[in-house]
């Protein structure tokens, strides 16, 4: 008898990589990989497997509710395994609030409160909804999953989480959240296992790629912090105050500045230069991290500081390569 199988994906603003894994006993084995790239024309679906990568042109058209996308990227694992097989899906989902603090399977109430989170994610969470809801169409039987990257920074004290507002815009949700919870995750189990010696130290971490963040540099929104490929990262507030008063710009033209969204499809840019020749953009790297002044590095339970660039030079000899074994890869 066959291993069940697990597929994941994990939605960005202009990819969905998946994910297939035998599930063996209480751990998963990843057997294959692959990446459906919507900026390339015809739409293109890139296997990998123990290096051998394979490159399958889609005849599906992109449509608002991908069902004809994932039916055929389906049908194409139907010919290499037993849809039998596939017991279960797991979608990466970038907000889950204060609602979910670890893996849900997928109701209507779920759905609900995923969709409520929309305008705070609003390049990636609306993805994974469409997958969500596409997957429910195109296999009804499949037992539905989500995990979310907030949820790794639930454990940071309100007094963190606070701005600097009055309390009852934080009671209503107005709050850091944190982002790249999984991938941090992801790194924190791997650096133990991988480098025990610096596990036990003070570690801090960057997840760079189209959308980066610094531990927990992401707050409120997926905007803060380091500036990436479509997304302004952190910002005087001062500056929107401007745009709205003196540029007498919307509150929806401001947001397709400040995400870019004009430019979503248009191939990635490298802002972030200093930090991009010498970290790659799509692997994890974790960074041990000496305070200027002898004491330790944060963790990603404090509020990020943005390091200047004597502190990233320092860091460039130490930085070292993780490497991806499960279904928590690292790369959201």
């Amino acid at each position: 008898m066959s291993a069940p199988l697990l597929l994941t994906f994990n939605a960005g603003s202009s990819t969905i990589k998946v994910g297939l894994f035998a599930v063996e006993s209480d751990s998963a084995k990843r057997i294959g990989q692959g990446v459906i790239d919507f900026r390339h024309q015809p739409l293109l679906l890139q296997l990998s497997n123990d290096g051998d990568v394979r490159n399958i042109a889609l005849k599906a058209l992109v449509t608002d509710d991908l069902h004809d996308v994932l039916d055929e990227t389906l049908n194409w694992f139907a010919t290499h395994f037993s849809l039998t097989d596939f017991v279960s899906v797991g979608h990466r989902v970038v907000h889950g609030g204060d609602r979910f603090a670890g893996p849900v399977a997928i109701t209507e109430d779920t759905l609900a409160t995923i969709e409520a989170l929309v305008p705070l994610a609003p390049l990636h969470q609306p993805q994974s909804l469409r997958l969500i809801r596409a997957i429910q169409h195109v296999r009804p039987h499949l037992v539905q999953s989500a995990s979310f990257d907030t949820a790794f920074h639930r454990t940071q004290t309100d007094l963190v989480r606070r701005f600097a507002l009055p309390r009852r815009f934080f009671d209503q949700g107005v709050k850091r959240y944190g982002f790249h919870g999984l991938s941090y995750q992801y790194i924190a189990g791997a650096l133990k296992r991988q480098f025990p010696e610096l596990a036990a130290g003070k570690v801090v971490t960057a997840h760079l790629g189209s959308g980066a963040s610094w531990d927990s540099s992401m707050g409120f929104s997926t905007l803060d912090g380091i500036p990436m490929a479509t997304r302004c990262g952190a910002l005087d507030a001062g500056v929107v105050l401007h745009l709205l008063q003196q540029e007498s710009l919307s509150a929806g033209e401001i947001e397709k500045i400040l995400y870019c969204l004009r430019a979503r499809h248009r191939p990635a840019c490298k802002p972030h230069r200093l930090l991009g020749r010498w970290l790659c953009a799509r692997d994890g790297y974790f960074l041990p991290f000496v305070h200027p002044h002898g004491e330790a590095g944060g963790t990603a339970h404090d509020r990020w500081r943005q390091p200047d660039d004597g502190q990233l030079l320092r860091l460039r000899a130490r930085s070292r390569p993780l490497q991806p074994d499960g279904p928590g890869q690292g790369r959201p």
